[in-house]
């Protein structure tokens, strides 16, 4: 007999109401990946059938100052070149106002601990926010943050609240929508790995920094570390040693690329190995407090192709590393300029793939951020915005959460009506069967029905026979 206890009352009535509120929350649209550097934004959109499949593209270099060390200072300018950006994407136009914005890592805190004690809820969130507090910079109450739970251990992710509404609130002044936060380390583990991947170091070399990760599949980030050097430095050893401008040296540092050139390398050469010995402490560290191995290490950022770079890290960790060349979960990579390395795009496609796809798990740092800060725009005015269709627009307006009702509303009261109709029909059948069934068919009223039409019939032909007289009589 099925168990009606108000326990068990409560339990299902809460499984039905996390199902609705998931239903009101589905985003029926795709999102596509907004990568916002402190040089350089770029934008990326992916559907998928089968497979992955790169819709569109577009990049474009900022005006210094913008942003600094993932900063925004100027929000009206960052504005108004995303909405150019928008503009210009090729082959086509995006698809829809809702974005996956990557979070930048220099403002990013993450951290990865073990409790002994299993909790569950707001217990835990409470314990969590008690650890964090003896470790972070920042007290978590002024943090947006999320965890990810796998048995005992807990990985951490939160960002200040003032840099996340800032980003958000610029992408609400040109009528975005930011459905969800990525990081750079997953982004790029879902393009390059595969779930079955075992403990992998990405070390990810940027213009200011160099961000050293851990991640386990392509899904699970196990441990993050911001190393405070990058591809700036590089360009600054090659400055001073040829007595040129930053300008002129990231232009040869461009020129010669993948290839090699023995004198800037020489020049850069402590600047790649302070960044080895330190990607080394960063493995050292992870493999011997979490007695776990890695098994590979992904060199990727723009500054990882210059020649020499991944020879000299490999040297000094005495560890392969692979550099990445191709891209393996999507097609249609023509888009992309042929002229431009592979790894400059892992971070913005891999954001993309999760707006296409719901197959991967995303901690979410939108869940504690207010309404208000969330969607502080009008949707009629994206019919002015300038990179949508006029149709697009129409689509995203009336795909909302209120019409998702009122068609369930309206399903409902049609599935009501139907059903009414089909009862009355059903029990009036039944009547008329019981009647015609219940009649009583005799002899006597058989012999009665005949005598009845044969008598019609004489009384017809009479009146046939008298007419016929009648009218032979006026010839």
């Amino acid at each position: 007999m099925e168990d009606l206890s108000i326990t068990s009352i409560k339990s299902k009535s809460k499984i039905w109401l996390e199902k609705m509120h998931k239903l009101l929350n589905t985003n029926f649209d795709r999102a596509f990946g907004l990568d916002i550097s402190d040089k350089s934004i770029e934008i990326a959109e992916l559907s998928k059938l089968f497979r992955f499949s790169l819709e569109n593209h577009g990049g474009a270099e900022l005006p210094e100052g913008v942003i600094k060390d993932g900063r925004i200072w100027d929000e009206k300018v960052l504005a108004e070149n995303i909405k150019l950006l928008l503009q210009n994407v090729q082959p086509r136009h995006v698809s829809t106002n809702k974005v996956i914005l990557s979070l930048p890592e220099s403002q990013v805190f993450s951290h990865h601990f073990v409790i002994n004690t299993p909790l569950t809820g707001a217990s835990l969130r409470v314990l969590v926010q008690k650890e964090i507090s003896k470790i972070m910079p920042i007290n978590p109450s002024k943090m947006y943050w999320d965890i990810k739970v796998k048995g005992q251990n807990i990985f951490f992710m939160g960002i200040s609240k003032d840099i996340a509404e800032s980003y958000v609130r610029v992408c609400n002044s040109i009528g975005l929508d930011v459905v969800a936060f990525g990081v750079e380390p997953l982004s790029i583990a879902r393009l390059l790995m595969s779930p079955e991947d075992n403990n992998t170091v990405i070390v990810d070399i940027g213009t200011h920094t160099t961000d050293v990760s851990v991640v386990k599949g392509n899904d699970e980030l196990k441990m993050t570390i911001t190393i405070p050097i990058g591809g700036r430095d590089m360009t600054t050893a090659i400055a001073q040693g040829l007595n040129v401008d930053e300008a002129t040296a990231e232009a040869k540092k461009v020129a010669v690329g993948s290839g090699t050139s023995d004198e800037l390398f020489f020049l850069m050469e402590p600047v790649v190995k302070n960044i080895s010995q330190e990607v080394s402490r960063v493995i050292a560290y992870f493999e011997n407090t979490f007695n776990e191995k890695t098994y590979k290490i992904l060199l990727v950022g723009g500054a990882s192709m210059t020649g020499g770079v991944r020879e000299k890290i490999s040297e000094v960790i005495e560890k392969p590393v692979e550099s990445i060349q191709h891209f393996n979960n999507f097609e249609n990579q023509g888009i992309i300029s042929p002229n431009v390395p592979v790894s400059i795009y892992t971070s913005v496609i891999g954001l993309a793939m999760l707006g296409a796809s719901n197959e991967f798990e995303n901690m979410n740092l939108l869940r504690q951020m207010p309404p208000m800060h969330m969607n502080s725009y009008k949707k009629t005015e994206l019919f002015n915005s300038g990179y949508l269709s006029k149709g697009t627009a129409l689509r995203i307006i009336l795909n909302s959460r209120l019409t998702l009702v009122i068609a369930i509303a309206l399903c409902a009261g049609s599935f009501m009506t139907f059903g009414y109709l089909w009862f009355n029909y059903t029990m009036n059948q039944t009547y008329q069967v019981k009647d015609y069934k219940t009649s009583k068919i005799t002899p006597k009223a058989i012999s009665g029905s005949l005598n009845f039409i044969l008598n019609s019939l004489n009384a017809q032909n009479a009146s046939s026979s008298v007419t016929s007289s009648t009218t032979i009589k006026k010839i």
